[in-house]
């Protein structure tokens, strides 16, 4: 069990990590632009620092996606996930929950047409409708015969 403790917080301290850091190194790059407006020390200071911060960013990203490519990170993961699979009660909750949200999406359709064509606000929700839907189907005496 230990074992599977300690794998769970590498997969989880990984994806963090290669999720969190871009977003650090991004916002490194937009603070060196901030500061290419300033003059003197101050335009040189931040654009050290923000330079660095961007730098160590972009290394570790690199590194995750070596992990990735590698193949040892995602193969813990998949393994992290089986073990951790979804219990019934939760792919019932799921069903619902996406029947809800297809239904949700249709009813809502004339505020969320400025993101999206019509069609496509339609589509998701007959998808969302018929997956959920096709979970219970799988599931009923009539498809079992």
């Amino acid at each position: 069990m230990a074992v599977r403790n300690e794998d769970e917080k590498y997969v989880a301290r990984e994806w963090a990590k290669g999720i969190l850091i871009p977003l650090i190194a991004i916002a490194g790059v937009s603070m060196i632009w901030r500061f290419s407006n300033s003059v003197g020390i101050r335009f040189w200071l931040g654009s050290a620092v923000f330079l660095v911060i961007m730098a160590v960013g972009f290394a570790y990203a690199t590194e995750f996606i070596k992990l990735l490519i590698g193949g040892g990170l995602f193969k813990q993961t998949v393994s992290v996930v089986k073990e951790a699979a979804m219990k019934e009660w939760m792919k019932v909750f799921s069903a619902f929950l996406s029947v809800g949200a297809g239904v949700g999406v249709i009813l809502t359709e004339d505020q969320l047409d400025y993101y999206a064509p019509e069609w496509v606000i339609y589509c998701i929700g007959v998808v969302l409708i018929a997956g959920g839907t096709t979970f219970f189907w799988t599931r009923s005496k009539f498809y079992k015969g």
